[in-house]
């Protein structure tokens, strides 16, 4: 590996949403009135990657059937090598995803090969000096978490390479020694509002003090390491230890099915934007303000589609923020 590649020790799953106008009771049966099926999780960040033009490989397991064959697909037409182990038993995740009239969501998860790990998942990855490393909070809630844990034990001492820490809500469920060792580890944190206030309220933060962002600059000189705090379609934080905060502008959030989209090449977005809230985990985040469409065309119809340009677009510029901001 080297020149500039970006690897993924997260996950990648299936999502399978559908839009209902009410969440069924239990015993009662309703009709989707759109649905689609989406590769995500850590494959947002690695479908940026590749629009960039930059090598991106996946460090997580993939597992054997229909939901890893669908990952595979995608892989392959993206250009995404898999260098991570095969788990011959079992099939990856998904998850169900369900939308209903009011944008509110509910999920059921079901884990698969890229939760089974242990200490010796990534140890044949090794990053040369440039590379990226992309880390996802979710990790941490599987067997698969022990493996991230030896990965950051082997490489702390001497890394060259940058790590990308997208803490995801289970932040708050971390035990201390995990948080700890993430802290000393010194990656780039990126995560949205919530997950700051939860991660200012580990390090034993103030929360009442000043201003957001006052709450911001202090969480990266106690985390010592570059912070960027995304803020839904506001944009971003962006804060490193001992200098001022700087806001960045965000991109257009959801619409709703009434209103047109005007399509924005994601490059072009790039340039003009930071990242909004919630695309880098798969779409695991509640939202309201705008029914959910997916990817789907119509009633009753199913569509297979990579991924939204929007979420696309969120992804790209974490990427970049990471890369060139950073660096």
């Amino acid at each position: 590996m080297g020149n500039g590649t970006v690897i993924s020790l997260g996950q990648v799953i299936v999502d399978l949403t559908m839009s209902v106008e009410k969440i069924p009771q239990p015993g009662q049966d309703v009709f989707a009135d759109e649905a689609g099926i989406h590769v995500g999780a850590s494959y947002n960040t690695l479908h940026a990657v590749r629009q960039m033009g930059v090598d991106a490989r996946h460090a997580g397991i993939l597992g054997t059937g229909p939901w890893a064959d669908t990952i595979r697909r995608v892989f392959e037409s993206e250009g995404i090598r898999h260098v991570g182990p095969t788990d011959e038993s079992v099939d990856s995740g998904f998850c169900v995803a369900l939308t209903d009239g009011t944008a509110e969501r509910t999920f059921i998860s079901m884990r698969g090969a890229e939760a089974r790990g242990d200490e010796s998942t990534f140890q044949s990855v090794e990053p040369a000096d440039g590379d990226v490393v992309h880390i996802s909070g979710y990790t941490f809630a599987h067997h698969t978490g022990e493996g991230l844990r030896a990965f950051m034990r082997r490489t702390a001492p001497n890394r060259r390479f940058l790590a990308l820490f997208d803490p995801s809500p289970v932040v708050a469920d971390i035990d201390d020694e995990t948080f700890g060792e993430m802290v000393e580890y010194r990656p780039v944190w990126s995560c949205n509002e919530r997950e700051a206030v939860l991660i200012a309220g580990r390090l034993g933060l103030p929360m009442h003090q000043g201003t957001f962002r006052t709450l911001i600059e202090r969480m990266a000189r106690r985390l010592d390491s570059a912070l960027i705090v995304r803020v839904g379609k506001g944009g971003a934080w962006l804060a490193r230890p001992g200098a001022r905060s700087r806001a960045r502008r965000g991109i257009p959030g959801p619409r709703h099915r009434h209103q047109r989209r005007r399509r924005l090449p994601c490059r072009r977005a790039v340039r003009r934007a930071e990242p909004g809230d919630g695309a880098s985990r798969g779409g695991r985040n509640r939202q309201r303000g705008g029914r959910h469409r997916g990817d789907a065309t119509g009633s009753g119809h199913m569509s297979f589609q990579n991924r939204s340009g929007e979420a696309a677009c969120h992804a790209n510029l974490i990427v970049i923020m990471t890369i060139s901001w950073v660096k």
